[in-house]
């Protein structure tokens, strides 16, 4: 009895030994499992980046050609047809028509970026098809692209995509791409010409240019040419590039535009009176209005004896250390900048 009961003891703990390495060996097991499980999502990244690198090429040279387009077109993709000019290739927008300022905004010409960006895209990726031979199933989502104009062109495209090869599922959404544009200073000086345009009646301020080109550190070129369409009228065509020349896919970046001619009304030369010579006495006040056959001119003098107004009107008293002949210079400007002059002679005694 008592051998049997040892026997019995050596079963039951046999029993407890092998359910403890079955249940170490099963823990085992599921580490085993779990840790393959890992190792197949570790072995999808290079999958992954892939179709990433793909993506965000396809991306960046779909932005890059947009920036170029509708930078050659004023900041346009699609140009409106009722005030542009087919110019080779390109469609010009007209920024100043029917005596009207027609400046893109900053925002619309975003957007016109980012409709070109949402067109383009799908055309660059052709629906993944590249990638099916090599048993990847991609599904994309809608496109939405946010393009910010400043220093630089900063774009940021969301796409959606779900990546499925074998048993392994991966998601992509953002991508960035960043251009060095200076898009605003473009736009600034676009509206600087026009508004001078305006102001001169269409004459073209060259100093003005020369001067906006120092300040925002481009090159302004215009042409006159003829608008062989529906207009049939003459025409500027500006050029802006920046002086540290930008290019985007070994192209200069250019910014360019048409303004209407203003038609010009021939004018009467601007003529100033003739001026007599005065005798006058030292301590008592003079004044003399000098006239001309315009009106909106303004007047200089080149003497230190008083202050001509921008009217024209002289007003001092002579003092005695100023006694003698002076000869003074009178000059007056209109608007357009002709000018006339006129030898004012004052004797002091």
């Amino acid at each position: 009895m008592k051998k049997k009961g040892q026997v019995t003891v050596f079963i039951i703990v046999g029993i407890v030994l092998l359910l403890i390495v079955g249940l170490i060996f099963f823990q085992k097991g599921q580490d085993t499992t779990k840790s393959v499980f890992i190792n197949k999502d570790l072995v999808s990244i290079p999958y992954s980046s892939s179709v990433q690198n793909f993506v965000q090429s396809c991306f960046e040279q779909v932005t890059e050609l947009g920036v170029i387009r509708t930078g050659h077109q004023g900041g346009y993709w699609e140009s409106p047809l009722d005030y542009s000019i087919l110019f080779f290739d390109d469609t010009l927008p007209y920024y100043y028509a029917d005596e009207t300022s027609m400046v893109i905004s900053e925002e619309n010409a975003e957007h016109e970026l980012e409709n070109y960006i949402k067109e383009r895209l799908p055309e660059c990726v052709q629906d993944f098809s590249i990638y099916e031979d090599e048993g990847y199933e991609i599904i994309a989502s809608s496109i939405d692209v946010n393009v910010n104009f400043g220093n630089q062109i900063l774009v940021e495209l969301q796409y959606p995509l779900t990546i499925q090869k074998g048993i392994t599922v991966l998601e992509l959404n953002d991508f960035v791409h960043i251009l060095d544009v200076n898009m605003r200073k473009f736009f600034d000086v676009a509206h600087k010409i026009v508004e001078k345009h305006q102001e001169t009646d269409g004459y073209i301020c060259l100093t003005c240019i020369d001067e906006w080109a120092s300040e925002e550190d481009v090159i302004i070129t215009v042409f006159p040419i003829y608008d062989t369409g529906p207009f049939e009228n003459d025409i500027l065509w500006f050029t802006l590039w920046d002086k540290n020349n930008k290019e985007i896919r070994n192209r200069n970046f250019t910014f360019e535009f048409v303004l209407e001619s203003i038609p010009r009304i021939d004018e009467e030369e601007l003529e100033m009176e003739d001026i007599v010579s005065f005798d006058i006495l030292s301590g008592v006040f003079f004044e003399y209005q000098i006239e001309t056959n315009k009106d909106d001119v303004i007047f200089y003098d080149d003497t230190d004896l008083f202050d001509i107004d921008d009217k024209g009107l002289i007003q001092f008293i002579p003092s005695e250390d100023q006694q003698g002949s002076h000869f003074v210079e009178i000059e007056a400007e209109d608007k357009n900048g002709n000018t006339d002059s006129e030898l004012l002679l004052l004797t002091i005694s």
